[in-house]
């Protein structure tokens, strides 16, 4: 075998080498980030960058993301997956332990809470006193004490839950308290996209209603 072939063999190793680990470092660096941020179990990163070398350019062309038990504050969320296509990081930010957006592309994240997350993110809010929540297709139904006047008067609610005009607030819109059809309504802000501090703007794009739990789907403008 002529030197020259030897050479071409081991820089094609060499690249092949790079190919695998340069993206599965940053994914174990995003990981880490990731845990440090929340207190949570570490997530399942994967990363795709072809060649290699876009990452050095802050370029990929797609991430995936699967965190369970998320906490946020006082609330841990049941799940979160997040996909991210043609997006970019910082690689030196990465070696400094941060993680800087430098291309947004597209995002889709979707975000699972269920019944004791809902209703421990209601108590910390101060407008509920010992909630408890109960999610079916049909609806929401809220029990507790709800703050009205300064003072907590005993509720019973049901209702839908339904995003605001600017997509990104999920609202509880209670149609009855005690079995009683109200006239009036009064909207109960649940969650907000931004409490997320994703990286990049988002805004929800659907909300679906389990047995148990609410799947909200969201995603870049």
């Amino acid at each position: 075998m002529s030197r020259a072939i030897k050479v071409l063999v081991v820089a094609v190793l060499l690249l092949a080498g790079l190919q695998w680990y340069v993206p599965r470092w940053v994914s174990g660096q995003v990981a880490t980030e990731i845990a440090a941020f929340d207190h949570g179990p570490k997530p399942t990163v994967s990363l795709t960058a072809i060649p290699f070398w876009y990452l050095l350019q802050g370029k990929f062309q797609d991430l995936y993301v699967s965190a369970h038990q998320v906490k946020l504050g006082p609330v841990a969320l049941q799940s979160i997956q997040l996909d991210w296509q043609n997006g970019g990081l910082s690689t030196s930010a990465l070696f400094a332990q941060h993680v800087k957006v430098t291309r947004v592309g597209k995002v889709a994240v979707t975000i699972t809470v269920d019944e004791a997350a809902l209703a421990t993110f209601l108590a910390h809010q101060g407008k509920f006193q010992n909630p408890t929540v109960h999610i079916t297709r049909a609806g929401v139904a809220i029990t507790g004490r709800v703050l009205l006047g300064g003072v907590y008067i005993p509720l019973d609610t049901e209702g839908n839950l339904v995003v605001s005009p600017d997509k990104k607030t999920l609202i509880f819109h209670p149609t009855s308290i005690d079995g009683v059809h109200l006239p009036v309504v009064t909207d109960v802000q649940i969650f907000s996209v931004d409490s997320l501090k994703l990286p990049v703007p988002m805004v929800i794009q659907s909300v679906a209603l389990l047995p148990g739990a609410i799947v909200v789907k969201a995603g870049t403008p």
